[in-house]
């Protein structure tokens, strides 16, 4: 069985996942786009923020195991792609870099904005909430960096480029907070954010929201939309070697226990 008897309630457990599965897919969009990095300081920050937020999927996913959400080791390698609680914004991969900078800056807003659970006392969330949020600072300097140096002259290419992602992906980051369990201050927080750090940037407005499809509460997805298979793959390996290497979160934390013990 997949689910066990847990003493979360059934909306916390799909907020977290739609949470934690979000910050899966990140992380491994910026490995993947490392290799296009344009310098040594893009390779040390998305080197960075993959393992932070990879980091922050684990806990999550070590959290829901504790608190009998779920069997051991089944959110990481017994899912099928069909029940992955991921953004929609993250399904297609990037088209340029600055679409890159554009949908990974939503990402995190909407992650930031999503996952303030600072006043949460049950299972240690107000903590690893706060703690998850700090580590993420560091991930809105690197790409509002990147666009700050927009407004420099002789660039306006790629102003259009971020401009025009800002239109196709800012409607699907925003869907997210639909119906979702996160309230309408967190949409207003995500909202404001992006209003002030992307769209002032590009001296354009925010797009309008698109809300017509059907919705899936609990994926936060449109009903039937599913994580195209090729980056389910990327993520989850399924060929022979990738599977013979997994290596379970309970098998990394006793190794690292085993390693300071005999430090």
């Amino acid at each position: 069985m997949n689910e066990k008897s847990s003493n979360f309630p059934q909306p916390l457990i799909d907020e977290l996942l739609c949470i934690a599965d979000t910050k899966w897919v990140l992380g491994h969009w910026y490995i993947k786009v490392m290799q296009n990095g344009r310098g040594l300081t893009d390779f040390n920050a998305l080197s960075a923020m993959a393992q932070d937020q990879l980091g922050h999927t684990r806990a999550l996913f070590s959290l829901l195991e504790q608190h009998g959400c779920f069997a051991t080791n089944w959110l990481e390698f017994e899912r099928s792609r069909e029940q992955i609680h991921s953004m929609q914004l993250l399904d297609d991969p990037p088209e340029s870099w600055f679409d890159f900078v554009i949908t990974a800056l939503l990402a995190e807003l909407a992650l930031q904005a999503a996952f303030d659970l600072g006043g949460e006392q049950r299972g240690g969330l107000g903590f690893l909430s706060r703690k998850c949020k700090e580590e993420c600072d560091f991930h809105l300097l690197y790409l509002n960096g990147i666009l700050q140096g927009l407004s420099a002259a002789g660039i306006e290419q790629a102003r259009e480029q971020a401009r025009a992602s800002l239109a196709v992906r800012y409607p699907l980051a925003l869907q997210w907070f639909r119906d979702g369990g996160s309230g309408a201050d967190m949409r207003n927080t995500f909202i404001r954010d992006c209003e002030q750090q992307i769209a002032r940037r590009l001296d354009m407005p925010l797009p309008a929201s698109r809300d017509g499809a059907d919705w899936d509460a609990a994926r936060r997805r449109p009903q039937g939309a599913i994580m195209p298979a090729t980056l389910w793959e990327f993520i989850l390996p399924t060929n022979e070697q990738a599977v013979m290497c997994r290596r379970p979160l309970q098998v990394s934390n006793d190794d690292s226990i085993r390693f300071v013990a005999s430090v």
